[in-house]
């Protein structure tokens, strides 16, 4: 026997969550933490199916979808822009052992430790 597998639309009204179980009609929670088993106890008394398989969408509010993928995308930006950052360190750190300065001295200029000096050094593919 195969298992139905529903679709439920969340969506926060008020203190509660409205709960669209489509095909099948409406229930509510008080949390989210609830969302899965008042969802579960809905599709039981309706179908008599235990068990059920079934996928919750939360509905965010009109703009809010938005300006989380403009924050993934910000913080993708973000992580390669330290990473570039980090090679560019490298190559600075290096390039100013390969004029001479000493390690301390590179952690100086670079406002950093001589040991992390030392490690950025050392840790160049160009040496």
């Amino acid at each position: 026997m195969t298992k139905t597998n529903y679709k439920v639309r969340a969506t926060k009204s008020g203190k509660f969550w409205a709960l669209d179980v489509i095909g099948l009609g409406w229930t509510q929670a008080l949390n989210s933490k609830q969302i899965p088993a008042m969802v579960e106890e809905f599709i039981f008394i309706h179908t008599n199916e235990r068990n059920a398989n079934f996928e919750v969408e939360i509905v965010l509010p009109e703009g809010v979808q938005d300006l989380l993928n403009q924050a993934q995308e910000l913080q993708t930006k973000e992580l390669a822009l330290r990473s570039e950052a980090a090679t560019t360190r490298k190559k600075a750190a290096t390039e100013l052992a390969r004029t001479g300065l000493t390690l301390r001295e590179i952690g100086e200029v670079m406002n950093i430790s001589y040991q992390r000096a030392s490690q950025l050094v050392d840790s160049s593919p160009n040496k």
